[in-house]
């Protein structure tokens, strides 16, 4: 009999002949019932249009995600140590190659897990690496929708794992919710994986918390006195979320840092000589705000053609965009002062840091509103006098691209 999968949550539940009616997990506030309904797949049917993501976090971790993505489409993380590997979280799918890329980083000695939202697979997982032991927070237990011998309930504030990783009972997000404590990530420094339990909100200047993030409950003041107070103890230089790409600005990352460090901590900036492509302004007032120890390098036109030639060489490859020339220039800078780096790669697409992303975004609600309520023969007669418009092609061009052509 399969064990069916919620193509919503994720989550894998007990064999059984046929699909169940409803979700437990989705039908509880903190998650959603799919808009169309429920529906379920099978592992076999993922894995026919469906492969793991295997990406190199730093040394010593390895995400894993599921592309396309899948369900709530999060990642695991492979943290590797001497006295054997430990997986954190887990995902839906498990395939030749996941198995192929956990096996040549040593394979899996346990699993831990942050809340039941990211519980997946995790007996598939389990029993595919010689059934590793997955620890669950004892007060999760009712949310375990395949029991399995495999699993093992922690019921202290926190769990020592091989290693030297930690299991810290943070509560919130679930009442057993929990993070994971790498004393050897982030170069030595430590690295804190916490799912979604912590999350650095848009002002980036403090860390917020969610009962639910789907439907935007949040969590109250003394839940998130606690969670604060669980962490608080342990050092950590790095946080891993549960998702690939969800880079925080450099911005908010320096706010976060200062606030734990002792002491000033550095921060390095590059801009471009012309002001059209010189931020300098905001990164002196980001430092300014929180007393770092601010460097900043301006790269000329002649520097950058100049460094062209090493790049290729150093990448190996043609160098498909410009921002390789920058980040170059920037990492020479900080090598000068530090060893290892917080960057905030990605945030422009996540926050919508540029004017084409909030345009994509205002024309996506747009579009909405006028795919629900405009009747389909006026849609289909504005979208053909724009593709036959004559004339101005450029205004054809850009309208094409809206909602009034695209669905």
């Amino acid at each position: 009999m399969p064990c069916y999968i919620c193509s919503t949550c994720g989550v894998q539940y007990a064999e059984t002949n046929r699909p169940r009616d409803r979700c437990t997990v989705c039908e509880d506030d903190r998650q959603y019932v799919n808009w169309d309904g429920q529906t379920w797949t099978t592992l076999d049917d993922l894995r026919q249009d469906h492969r793991t993501d295997v990406r190199t976090e730093e040394p010593g971790l390895t995400g894993l995600g599921v592309e396309p993505s899948f369900a709530i489409g999060q990642r695991a993380l492979l943290v590797q140590t001497s006295s054997g590997n430990i997986l954190w979280d887990c995902t839906s799918l498990i395939d030749d190659v996941a198995v192929r890329a956990v096996e040549a980083q040593g394979g899996i000695s346990a699993i831990a897990i942050s809340h039941p939202h990211f519980y997946a697979s995790m007996v598939e997982w389990s029993r595919t690496f010689g059934g590793a032991p997955i620890y669950l927070h004892a007060a999760d237990r009712n949310w375990v929708m395949r029991p399995d011998p495999a699993i093992v309930f922690w019921t202290a504030e926190t769990h020592l794992l091989p290693g030297g990783l930690m299991l810290i009972h943070c509560g919130g997000h679930f009442e057993g919710a929990s993070a994971l404590h790498w004393p050897a990530g982030a170069g030595g420094r430590g690295a804190l994986l916490t799912g979604d339990s912590l999350q650095v909100v848009f002002d980036r200047r403090h860390v917020s918390f969610m009962y639910s993030y789907p439907n935007l409950i949040p969590l109250s003041a003394p839940a998130v006195r606690r969670i604060a107070g669980a962490v608080e103890p342990f050092l950590f230089d790095r946080v891993y979320g549960g998702w690939f790409n969800r880079g925080i600005d450099s911005s908010a990352i320096a706010a976060v840092m200062s606030e734990m460090a002792g002491e000033p901590i550095k921060t390095f900036s590059v801009a471009f000589t012309e002001r059209e492509a010189n931020e300098l302004e905001y990164a002196r007032l980001v430092a300014q705000t929180f007393k770092t120890e601010h460097h900043e390098i301006l790269v000329s036109p002649e520097e950058f053609f100049a460094a062209l030639p090493q790049m290729v060489y150093q990448e190996d490859e043609p160098i498909a965009h410009p921002s390789s020339v920058p980040l170059y220039f920037v990492s020479k800078l900080a090598s000068e002062h530090v060893k290892v780096v917080l960057t905030g790669e990605g945030a422009d697409e996540l926050l919508a840091g540029y004017d084409k992303y909030r345009k994509t975004v205002y024309n996506l609600a747009m579009g909405q509103h006028y795919h629900r309520f405009v009747p389909a023969s006026v849609k289909n007669t504005v979208a053909y006098m724009i593709q036959s418009r004559r004339g101005n092609s450029r205004l054809r061009q850009k309208l094409s691209r809206t909602f009034l052509c695209l669905e």
